[in-house]
């Protein structure tokens, strides 16, 4: 879920890296290219990447399962970025304000809403190495899976 493509534009300038973008939808405003997929199947051999970016993904995946298991075929590791809240209040307000906005895009509306206990207990079942880093986002957890 690349979005705009500003953070794989970014990460081209700040590491030297070479990223490419892809989406469910276009609104790439990034000078990079961008490939359009289903959401479910990813256009790429295995292992042809070093690390794969899911940030803010997973909770909007329609097939959650099947495009974890695809990233994981087509990358060594997975980074994934996702909202950690805990709280009932919290999760319906974003589930409500994060699928008002998405809906005026085309969006996928985000349904899978987790805490850090339940992510870290989802992504377990699909690798046998996921790391939660510590983060001073509030709300939000980063899983590495390798």
């Amino acid at each position: 879920g690349s979005g705009s493509g500003l953070i794989g534009e970014e990460l081209t300038k700040r590491i030297n890296s070479n990223v490419v973008l892809l989406d469910v939808i276009d609104w790439n405003t990034s000078n990079l290219p961008l490939t359009l997929f289903d959401g479910e199947h990813l256009p790429f051999p295995d292992k042809s990447f070093d690390t794969a970016l899911l940030l803010d993904v997973l909770h909007h995946s329609e097939k959650e399962e099947a495009l974890l298991k695809e990233a994981l075929r087509v990358a060594k590791r997975i980074i994934i970025l996702e909202e950690t809240f805990s709280s009932k209040f919290l999760v319906a307000f974003l589930t409500i304000g994060d699928n008002l906005q998405w809906i005026l895009y085309g969006m996928p509306i985000g349904l899978h809403h987790r805490n850090r206990g339940q992510w870290l207990k989802f992504l377990s079942r699909y690798a046998r190495n996921v790391k939660v880093v510590p983060t001073g986002l509030f709300g939000r957890g980063i899983f590495v899976m390798e």
